[in-house]
C-alpha cells in the first residue's frame, strides 16, 4: 500500500477534479450546465470566485456562460466573463493564470471557437476589451474555423467606436477578411452601422474591398437598404458601378424570389447617383448624413393604429435654406464627452428651426475630403473658410464649453465664409453643470436670432407648458447621492384625467376626476450611466441579456435580435442617452436597488403621477409640450429621410433618428424633460382597458393583478396620435424594445 501526504493527495485530487471537469465539459459544451466558478462570476460573487479557484476550479474548461440558453453557447470561464462585460472577473481569472488567448466554444450558428477578446468585442464591452489588450491580448487572433478576429466580430454585432479605436490603435488589420473574404466595412455596411463605417472608412478601409461573391460595402448596404450608410459611402467615394454589378449578378443568380428582389431594390437605389459611362455623382444632401445613428424605427404600438391629422407648420423650402455648418464644441474643464453631446444638442436646435441645411463637422470633412489630421486645426482661418463658401456654406458656428471659477459658460462664435471673417459671437452662464443644456440652447437662439422648434403660433399656445430656457430651475429638487439622479418636487392637486380632447382611445375614457399626492419624479429618463453603476454594482443582467436579446424595428416588423441590449442598442449612445431595452422587470429590479442604497424610498411612478405632471400640473393641454408645435424627440422629418413612407409630425425635423441625450429639448413648467418622445416610459401600474370605469379619485395605483404593465409618453418612434397626455399603452413586463425605458420617483411623505 502507498501512503500518501497530506499535500500530495490534496494535488492528486485537485488533478482528478480537473480532469474530470474538462471531461464533462467535453461532453456537455453546448448542452451542459453553468460551472459552480461561472454562476458566482454571473452573480458578482468574486469572493466565492476566488475561493472556487483557490480550491483548484478549472478555468480552462468549458462552460455554459447562460443557463437560459444551454443550446447556444459554452466557451471557458474567462471567455464567458469577456461575452458577458465581467471585466473584474477577468481581472481575477486573468491574475489566477487563465489563458489569455485559448479558443474554445460552442455556437449556435455552427460551432467555433474565439477568443476572450474576440467575445469581448462581440458584447461591445469597451472596458473588458481594454483589460484584454492590456494584457497582452493578441488583437488579430481568428477563430480557426470561420477567420472571425476582433475587429471584424465589432463590426458586425455593434456601433462602438471606442471598440475600434481600441483594436486600431493595438494593431488590428482594418483591412483583414475572414474565411469568405468578408471584411470588417463590409460586416457594418451590411449590418447598417453607420457610425462604424464612418470610423473604419476613416482609418483607412479599402471601400472598395469584394468578398468571395463580389459584393463590395456598397452593394451590401443598398441591398438590405441602408440609406444612410449608402450616403456616406457615396460620398466617401465608393465605386457605385462596381456595386450596381454586384447587385444585378445577385439578381440574376437564380437566388430566391425575394433576395431577387432585395438586389433589384438596391440597384434602383444607387441610380440616382450614377449614370452608365460617366463618373459617379456625389451631389447627396448633407442633410441626409446628419447624425450617426443606425434607423431602427418603432410603429404604432397600439391594436387599432391611427394617424391624427395636423396641419403641416410652416415650412422653408429646402433648396432656399442657408448651410451652416457646425464644428464640435471645444471642452474646457469639462468632460470631452459631455462637449460631444452638447454639440448634438447645439446642432438639433439649428436643424428644428427648419431654416438652416446643418452639416456637422465630419459632414464637412466627408464632403470635403479631409484628413483628420486638418479637421483637428479648426476652421477660423481665412483659407478654410474660403474652402466653405466654394462648398455654398454660407456660415459656420464654431464655440467652447467650459468652466470658469464655480460658473459654466457656452461661447459660440458664427463666421461669414463668403467674406471669411467673424461676424458674431454670444457668451451664457450658469452656476451648474445640469444648467449647460439650456446655455446652449439659448446661445444658439440668440446667435443666430431663431426659435427653435416651434412657430409663433405654438410659442404661444404652449407658453404656459415651459419656462423660459434662461430658468433652468422650475421648483426645488433632491439629488440622490450615490448616483446624482435629480429629482424635481411636484406639488399634488387634482385634475382631469383622460381623454379631455375627446380623440382617444376606449382606455383613455371616461374622463375622471384624480387627485394625486406630492411626490418627487425624476428631471430626466434613467440613463445609460446611471443604469451602468446598477449593474456594474450588482452583476445584474437585463432579460435582454438573459434571454434572446431586444425587440428592434427592422423597417417592416418588429422582431428581436439576440445581439441587442442596453449596452449595444444598434446606434450610437453615450452615458447621457436613456437606456432602453429594459423590460419592467428590469426597472424595478433597479428601482428596488436605488432603495436598498439607503435613499429614498424610490418606486416606478404611477401612471396618474405620470399624467398629472405631464399636463403641467393637471391643465388641460393635449401634449406634455402643449397645445402647439412639437418639442421633442419623436417621428419626424429625420425619420422620414430613412424611411419616405414612415408617419411623422410634418414639418417638424428634431435631428435625432433614434433616442436623443437627456435634457436635450425644452423642460416642462414643472422642470421635467421628456415626458413626450425619446423613449416610452414604464410605470408601475398593472394595465386593464376599463380602469377607468371604476379606478379611486386619490392616488390611483391600478388594479391588484393583471397581464401587462402600463407604458406611458410615447418615443421617438411615435407620430402625433401617440404622444398625447392621454394615451395609454401596455406590454408584458419581459418585454423590451430600442423605444422603451423608465424614469423614477417616489413620495414626498
Amino acid at each position: 500500500m502507498i501512503f500518501l501526504s497530506q499535500k500530495a493527495r490534496h494535488s492528486l485530487k485537485r488533478l482528478f477534479d480537473a480532469i474530470l471537469t474538462l471531461f464533462l465539459s467535453i461532453l456537455l459544451c453546448g448542452c451542459g450546465t453553468m460551472s459552480p466558478l461561472m454562476q458566482a462570476i454571473e452573480k458578482g460573487d468574486l469572493k466565492t470566485a476566488e475561493d472556487l479557484l483557490n480550491q483548484g476550479a478549472s478555468m480552462n474548461a468549458g462552460t455554459l456562460c447562460d443557463p437560459a440558453m444551454p443550446e447556444y453557447e459554452s466557451y471557458t470561464a474567462l471567455g464567458c466573463a469577456a461575452k458577458n462585460g465581467r471585466t473584474a472577473a477577468v481581472k481575477l481569472l486573468l491574475d489566477k493564470g487563465a489563458d489569455i488567448n485559448q479558443k474554445w466554444g460552442g455556437y449556435r450558428f455552427g460551432h467555433w471557437n474565439p477568443t476572450p477578446l474576440i467575445l469581448a468585442s462581440m458584447g461591445g464591452h469597451t472596458d473588458t476589451v481594454k483589460l484584454l489588450l492590456d494584457r497582452g491580448a493578441d488583437v488579430n487572433a481568428t477563430d480557426s474555423m470561420s477567420g472571425i478576429r476582433a475587429l471584424t466580430i465589432a463590426a458586425w454585432s455593434g456601433d462602438n467606436p471606442e471598440i475600434v479605436k481600441l483594436l486600431l490603435d493595438r494593431g488590428a488589420n482594418v483591412n483583414e477578411k475572414n474565411s469568405e473574404g468578408t471584411t470588417p466595412l463590409i460586416f457594418a455596411a451590411g449590418k447598417g452601422r453607420p457610425g462604424m463605417v464612418k470610423n473604419l472608412v476613416e482609418r483607412g478601409a479599402d471601400i472598395n474591398a469584394k468578398d468571395a461573391t463580389g459584393s463590395t460595402a456598397l452593394s451590401m448596404a443598398a441591398y438590405e437598404g441602408h440609406n444612410d450608410v449608402v450616403t456616406i459611402l457615396v460620398q466617401a467615394g465608393a465605386d457605385v458601378d462596381a456595386a450596381m454589378v454586384a447587385l444585378e449578378t445577385g439578381a440574376n443568380s437564380g437566388k430566391s424570389t425575394a433576395a431577387a428582389t432585395k438586389s433589384r431594390q438596391g440597384v434602383k437605389s444607387l441610380e440616382k447617383y450614377a449614370q452608365k459611362g460617366d463618373k459617379v455623382t456625389r451631389s447627396v444632401t448633407a442633410g441626409a448624413v446628419l447624425g450617426e445613428q443606425k434607423t431602427i424605427l418603432g410603429e404604432n404600438k397600439k391594436d387599432s393604429p391611427r394617424q391624427e391629422s395636423i396641419p403641416s407648420p410652416t415650412a422653408v423650402v429646402e433648396k432656399d435654406r442657408s448651410k451652416v455648418a457646425v464644428w464640435d464644441l471645444t471642452p474646457g474643464d469639462i468632460k470631452a464627452a459631455y462637449a460631444q453631446d452638447l454639440t448634438s444638442i447645439l446642432v438639433s436646435e439649428i436643424s428644428r428651426s427648419g431654416k438652416y441645411e446643418v452639416y456637422s463637422q465630419d459632414n464637412v470633412r466627408t464632403l470635403a475630403g479631409w484628413t483628420a489630421e486638418r479637421m483637428t486645426l479648426g476652421c477660423t482661418d481665412t483659407k478654410c473658410l474660403t474652402a466653405l463658401g466654394q462648398m455654398d456654406i454660407a456660415k459656420l458656428i464654431s464655440g467652447r464649453v467650459g468652466k470658469i471659477g464655480n460658473r459654466y459658460s457656452v461661447s459660440l462664435n458664427l463666421f461669414d465664409t463668403q467674406n471669411a471673417r467673424a461676424e458674431k459671437s454670444v457668451s451664457e452662464f450658469g452656476r451648474s453643470e445640469e444648467e449647460l443644456i439650456d446655455l446652449v440652447q439659448v446661445a444658439a437662439r440668440n446667435l443666430l436670432g431663431i426659435t427653435v422648434g416651434v412657430s409663433q403660433a405654438g410659442e404661444k399656445a404652449s407658453e404656459k407648458a415651459r419656462p423660459s430656457l434662461t430658468s433652468p430651475s422650475a421648483g426645488k429638487t433632491f439629488t440622490d447621492p450615490l448616483t446624482g439622479m435629480k429629482f424635481a418636487f411636484i406639488k399634488g392637486g387634482c385634475f382631469k384625467m383622460g381623454d379631455t380632447f375627446g380623440d382617444g382611445e376606449a382606455d383613455e375614457k371616461p374622463v375622471h376626476d384624480a387627485c394625486v399626492d406630492d411626490y418627487y419624479l425624476g428631471k430626466y429618463e434613467v440613463t445609460v450611466g446611471e443604469f451602468r453603476k446598477f449593474a456594474d454594482a450588482t452583476g445584474y443582467r437585463t432579460e435582454a441579456e438573459k434571454g434572446d436579446g431586444c425587440f428592434i424595428h427592422t423597417g417592416e416588423k418588429w422582431e428581436r435580435d439576440r445581439m441587442v441590449n442596453w449596452r449595444t442598442p444598434g446606434f450610437s449612445i453615450t452615458d447621457m442617452h436613456p437606456v432602453v431595452c429594459i423590460s419592467w422587470n428590469d426597472a424595478d429590479a433597479f428601482a428596488r436597488w436605488m432603495r436598498g442604497q439607503g435613499g429614498k424610498p424610490y418606486r416606478l411612478p404611477t401612471e396618474a403621477e405620470w399624467e398629472y405632471a405631464a399636463r403641467n400640473g393637471g391643465e388641460k393641454i393635449k401634449y406634455a409640450w402643449g397645445n402647439g408645435d412639437p418639442s421633442g424627440n419623436i417621428a419626424d422629418e429625420s425619420v422620414n429621410r430613412k424611411f419616405p413612407k414612415w408617419p411623422v409630425w410634418p414639418g417638424y425635423d428634431d435631428g435625432h433618428v433614434n433616442t436623443a441625450p437627456v435634457g436635450t429639448f425644452r423642460m416642462n413648467g414643472l422642470g421635467l424633460y421628456d415626458l413626450a418622445g425619446n423613449v416610452w416610459e414604464w410605470y408601475s401600474d398593472w394595465y386593464d382597458q376599463n380602469y377607468y370605469q371604476y379606478s379611486p379619485k386619490d392616488n390611483a395605483k391600478g388594479p391588484e393583478k393583471g397581464q401587462y404593465r402600463v407604458l406611458r409618453g410615447g418615443g421617438w418612434d411615435c407620430y402625433p396620435f401617440y404622444l398625447r397626455a392621454s394615451v395609454r399603452f401596455r406590454n408584458d413586463p419581459t418585454i423590451q424594445g430600442t423605444n422603451a425605458g423608465f424614469r423614477l420617483g417616489f413620495s414626498a411623505r
